[in-house]
C-alpha cells in the first residue's frame, strides 16, 4: 500500500455500523456554517426528533432532527419522502444518518422580547428587531449506523413497555365501541412551507461557531 493512500477509518466498538465501510465522524457543521456548502454523503449523529402538526387535522406536518458532529449541533428538516425512515423507526436518538442530498437555508426571524410595563415605549422598536436562524433541508438520507452506548438505554425501556402494550391491544380488541383512528395520506410541503411553520410552531435554535455555538453531546 502505496504512502499517498488514504487511510480506512478503523472500526470503534461502540459504534454499530451497518453501511459497507466504517466511519468516522467529523465535525463539519462549522465548516458549512462559514462556507454555506454541504458535502454529500456527509454523517451525523441524530440527537433528537421532533414531530409537529401544523393543522387540526393533522394531515400537514413537519419531522425536524437534531444532529451533532462532536462538537456542534443544528436543524434539519427532512422532505416528505425521508418521513417514512422516522414512521419506520429506522432513524432514532442515537442513530447516525448519511445526508446524501441537503443543503443550508437562513431566515430572518422576529426576535422574541418580553417587556415590563416600564418598557412599554420601547416595545415597537424592540419588535422590529430580527435574527438570523440556520437550518438545514434534507431531500435525501440513509442510516448507516447507530451508537451504542446512546441506544442500549432505549432498547431496555421499550422492552419494560412491551407487556403494557399488549395488554392494551388485547382490551381494544375486545371492547366493540373502540373503533381504530381513520389514517388519511400525508401531503407534501414545500421548504418554504416548512421553513415558516417552523419558525412559529418550534423554539428557535440558533447554531453559532464554535467559540459559542450549542455544544453537541460527546461521542464515545
Amino acid at each position: 500500500m502505496s504512502a499517498s493512500a488514504p487511510q480506512t477509518p478503523s472500526a470503534s466498538p461502540d459504534i454499530t455500523y451497518i453501511s459497507s465501510e466504517p466511519f468516522e465522524p467529523k465535525p463539519l457543521i462549522a465548516d458549512i456554517l462559514r462556507t454555506r456548502f454541504c458535502v454529500p454523503d456527509s454523517i451525523f449523529l441524530v440527537e433528537g426528533v421532533d414531530i409537529a402538526h401544523t393543522s387540526k387535522s393533522k394531515r400537514w406536518r413537519a419531522i425536524r432532527l437534531l444532529l451533532g458532529d462532536g462538537d456542534l449541533c443544528i436543524e434539519a428538516l427532512l422532505s416528505a419522502e425521508m418521513h417514512r425512515f422516522v414512521d419506520r423507526g429506522e432513524i432514532c436518538f442515537g442513530s447516525y444518518v448519511k445526508l446524501q442530498q441537503f443543503r443550508v437555508e437562513w431566515r430572518e426571524v422576529a426576535k422574541a422580547s418580553s417587556t415590563s410595563p416600564g418598557e412599554q415605549d420601547n416595545a415597537v422598536e424592540s419588535s422590529e428587531k430580527s435574527e438570523q436562524i440556520v437550518y438545514l433541508i434534507v431531500e435525501s438520507l440513509v442510516m448507516v449506523g447507530w451508537n451504542n452506548t446512546l441506544t442500549e438505554p432505549l432498547l431496555g425501556d421499550d422492552e419494560e413497555m412491551v407487556p403494557d402494550s399488549v395488554e392494551s391491544e388485547s382490551e381494544a380488541q375486545e371492547d366493540p365501541q373502540i373503533k381504530p383512528p381513520s389514517v388519511k395520506p400525508e401531503k407534501a410541503q414545500t421548504p418554504d412551507q416548512v421553513a415558516t411553520m417552523t419558525s412559529k410552531s418550534w423554539p428557535s435554535q440558533k447554531t453559532r461557531p464554535p467559540t459559542t455555538g450549542k455544544k453537541s453531546q460527546p461521542q464515545s
